[in-house]
């Protein structure tokens, strides 16, 4: 009898065992991009078989339960309002999730994150400084608008009174490169600047160009 019923118990582990969803995969939301003021979320779903839009929420703690926390409509966009642009201040300190449902109708929500400040706009310059080279000036933090402008001078500590704009050999989206084959730049120190919306500008830290490389 004993042998019997331990049979039985081995047979119905078994049976469980086989239960396992299609493929053994679990479903799931992400969150990709960085969760501050001014930037732009993504949600991706996987692991299942999800229908209709995502749908994004927020609550003043990472806990709130799912009753508690507030749907965001404004600003939401991309394939399945797939993409969240967090352009609205008072989200600062929120958590956000966004949550999907699948074919059986279940929701499966994301793992919180929270929303920071906007972080300080700054403009930097990516690339060699020497003669034959391009730079790349790019600008983060703030709400830009119009072209990078592109500057030299003697001394790096020049006034920005004292700093020639250059217009030759400047390429790209905005004016965001610059190739140095003149020469003459060569000990110079260059800056790239950005205007912001605000009418703020905001310059990057200088550059020193060397001789074209052996």
């Amino acid at each position: 009898m004993k042998n019997m019923f331990c049979g039985f118990l081995l047979s119905l582990a078994i049976a469980f065992a086989g239960c396992e969803p299609s493929g053994g995969r679990s479903e799931s939301v992400s969150i990709n991009g960085t969760p501050a003021i001014g930037q732009t979320l993504t949600a991706t779903s996987e692991g299942g078989d999800f229908t209709g839009n995502f749908v994004w929420a927020y609550a003043d703690t990472e806990t709130a339960a799912e009753a508690d926390r507030t749907e965001i409509t404004d600003n939401v966009d991309g394939a399945d309002n797939s993409t969240l642009t967090l352009t609205a201040p008072d989200l600062e300190g929120k958590y956000i999730w966004p949550k999907r449902t699948d074919s059986s109708g279940n929701t499966v929500w994301s793992v919180p994150v929270q929303v920071t400040a906007a972080s300080a706009p700054s403009v930097k310059i990516d690339g060699t400084p020497a003669i034959g080279q391009t730079l790349t000036a790019t600008s983060e933090g703030g709400d830009f608008t119009g072209n990078f402008v592109w500057a030299y001078a003697d001394t790096e500590t020049a006034a920005e009174a004292d700093r020639t704009e250059i217009t030759d050999n400047v390429d790209g989206d905005a004016n965001s490169t610059l190739t140095l084959t003149d020469t003459t730049l060569e000990g110079k120190y260059i800056w790239a600047k950005r205007t912001d919306s605000s009418g703020n500008t905001v310059w990057s830290v200088s550059v020193q160009v060397t001789a074209a490389s052996a």
